[in-house]
């Protein structure tokens, strides 16, 4: 499902925050992983070599040899997606960290393959030590391996990036190091040059806070011949035309995300007031002739809330957000979750680029998914195109073709596909463990209909919500704008009470309005703020036998 930003004039953005993506007119995200592989560890970043298979390097776990435990360890994964997916342990012997072994352990964060060549970015992360476990990363490096990751070496003089030193200024830069996927062998590279996305100071949000939170991402490059060669990197500072430097210091982001999600949590105890900026990576989708940017919000303790999507057409940008895949608090629904660093293997990538697959792994749900586990995008271009739709009484545009997706800010129970299956008995609700001031039901197209007619079917009343407390209201989607529609009626009244429900259908009727979605929204109600419905239908109908 898509996910909308909390900015409920989605297509405006607030202050911080990427613009709009109006690139993808449908970009569906799995709730789960469908694909695994066998193992255990997490974060697993990911290239695809010439040999045609997938390298990958996990940490905190026994990847996928037998019960030892590593905190970064390499294996390979070989075959396809349809016809089954091995993993094999290869090693994991890279070195201790540069900050010694008793507060500080290793963890992979970044891998290419150029040139035959295996490339592993792992930085220095803070142990489980309370009371603030993996709450900064000082240093980082990059290990090469000539023998498709059997054996690793580094310039063993001290970090790549970052410092050990606590008085070097140089300190926690660029220690989240994200190759940016370029394909096979690199062998969609535009020019000559490996390039790699950083973030300062640590991975992800820390728990406890001793260190500000990640809002920035950065770009690095270098000569593809001279990767571990520390002076030969350069940094993105500037401009549409790009400016480098050698100087870390004159680096500035390619991206700025200050946004906080969950700032109001039902169970005090939740994480709240998240923040979106994450290990994740950057994939390349030749088809498409994009580049689509990965992140995630939770912490490391935690787990991810959500998966958050960026695109752009350059490696530097101008990024554009495209949606935040929430899947609520708790963190133990077995029937959807998130996961850590979440990136998009090239090779998993569709001919048509419309189907790519999500790697994301989580320990904190019941499945227990701790290894390299993949779940599927689907996703639709935009096209402008006009509304050919007639006036059709029958003709219910929820499920229309297969050119629908339904939409909402969450999905408890992971059946949003049931809000257009013609059941009236079903329920799904938004309660995600936040009280939100807005909850929405509705579809995406991808194409514009006329319409004028929305039947909306509740679920389940609770003691605690189930109902839209003020303000509903129906909104259309035109050039990725929300707009209101007009001169709305509804049959009968709404009660803006738990009597609205359970499985009481309304007949919303509007001016005719052309738009490539609609959703219904309003204020959220109840004591935990969130809503219900079982079922959503969408016409274009004749007005008088509306």
């Amino acid at each position: 499902m898509i996910i909308q930003p909390s900015n409920p004039g989605y297509g405006t953005a607030k202050p911080g925050e990427a613009p709009a993506s109006t690139f993808f007119s449908i970009f569906d995200v799995g709730n789960t992983a469908t694909v695994r592989v066998g193992g255990n560890g997490d974060l697993f970043p990911s290239c695809w070599a010439d040999d045609g298979h997938v390298y990958t390097a996990n940490g905190d776990g026994h990847n996928f040899g037998g019960f030892a435990y590593y905190d970064v360890a390499v294996g390979r994964v070989e075959g396809a997606i349809e016809c089954g997916l091995t993993g094999t342990f290869l090693t994991a012997d890279l070195g201790p960290p540069w900050n010694g072994t008793e507060e500080y352990n290793r963890k992979p964060t970044g891998m290419a393959c150029v040139d035959s060549n295996l490339y592993l970015a792992v930085q220095d992360l803070r142990r489980d030590v309370k009371p603030q476990p993996y709450d900064n990363a000082p240093a980082a490096t990059i290990y090469m391996s000539t023998d498709k990751g059997k054996t690793w070496t580094t310039d063993n003089s001290g970090p790549m990036f970052g410092s050990i030193d606590e008085a070097n200024p140089n300190r926690f830069k660029f220690t989240t190091i994200m190759f940016l996927d370029y394909g096979r062998d690199y062998e969609n590279a535009k020019d000559s040059y490996v390039y790699a996305y950083g973030i300062d100071g640590n991975w992800t949000q820390a728990y406890y806070r001793t260190v500000p939170d990640p809002t920035e991402i950065f770009l690095g490059r270098v000569p593809c011949t001279a990767i571990l060669d520390r002076n030969a990197w350069e940094f993105y500072c500037g401009g549409s035309t790009p400016i480098w430097t050698q100087d870390i210091n004159q680096k500035i982001p390619i991206l700025i995300d200050t946004r906080r999600l969950y700032k109001d949590v039902v169970i005090e105890t939740h994480l709240k007031d998240v923040s979106v900026v994450s290990q994740g990576g950057v994939v390349y989708n030749k088809p498409l002739d994009r580049y689509i940017l990965t992140s995630f919000s939770g912490s490391a303790t935690t787990g991810s809330i959500t998966h958050e999507f960026y695109e752009a057409p350059h490696p530097w940008g101008p990024w554009s957000f495209i949606m935040s895949k929430d899947y609520g608090l708790p963190h133990s629904w077995n029937n959807h979750y998130g996961g850590y660093a979440p990136t998009i293997p090239s090779k998993y990538i569709s001919e048509d680029g419309m189907t790519m697959w999500l790697q994301s792994n989580c320990f904190y749900n019941k499945q227990n998914d701790y290894d390299f586990s993949l779940r599927q995008i689907k996703v639709k271009c935009h096209t402008p195109k006009q509304a050919e739709n007639s006036v059709d009484d029958t003709a219910n545009l929820a499920v229309v073709g297969t050119d629908v997706m339904p939409i909402s800010k969450s999905a408890h129970n992971a059946r949003l596909s049931h809000i257009n299956n013609g059941d009236i008995t079903d329920t799904e609700d938004d309660w995600d463990g936040e009280r939100k001031p807005l909850s929405w039901w509705g579809y995406h197209w991808t194409r514009p209909y006329m319409m004028n007619k929305v039947v909306y079917t509740t679920g389940m009343m609770y003691e605690d919500g189930g109902w839209f407390d003020r303000e509903l209201r129906l909104q259309v989607r035109q050039d990725f704008k929300w707009i209101d529609v007009s001169n709305l009626r509804v049959s009968p009244a709404y009660p803006y009470n738990n009597t609205a429900g359970p499985n009481l259908t309304y007949i919303f009727m509007f001016d005719v309005i052309a738009g490539d979605g609609l959703r219904i929204i309003g204020a959220s109600g109840g004591a935990a703020a969130f809503t219900s419905i079982s079922e959503l239908e969408v016409y274009y109908a004749n007005e008088k036998a509306g």
